[in-house]
Formats: structure tokens, C-alpha cells, sequence
């Protein structure tokens, strides 16, 4: 799953350099569970591992 989110990181970067129009991305994979307000599972965790690898992007 890394590897696929790292490639999409990788052609996102490349095509905002090359003045493609952003996209925005979304999919679900697998159950999330609610306990207390927070939320856990392995869909969550992709997430946040996306959201960091998006975030270390140049503009």
C-alpha cells in the first residue's frame, strides 16, 4: 500500500509541476472503529500516512 501511495505522491508532484489543474483523491479500504472520539484502522492509518507524504511535497 506504501508503494502505491508513494507512486500517486509521485505523479501528483510531477503533474502540478508541469501546470496540471489539482486533484483531489479519495477511496475507503477497510473498517474504522470509533472509541472515545478517535477513530482506528487500517483505513485511518493510510490517511495519515498519505496526508504526510502529501505534505512533504513541494508546491
Amino acid at each position: 500500500m506504501r508503494d502505491a501511495l508513494h507512486t500517486l505522491v509521485s505523479a501528483g508532484a510531477h503533474g502540478a509541476s508541469a501546470g496540471c489543474a489539482p486533484a483531489q483523491l479519495g477511496w475507503r479500504r477497510g473498517e474504522i472503529v470509533e472509541v472515545g472520539g478517535d477513530c482506528f484502522g487500517d483505513a485511518v492509518n493510510v490517511a495519515a500516512a498519505w496526508s504526510t507524504m502529501l505534505a512533504r511535497q513541494p508546491p
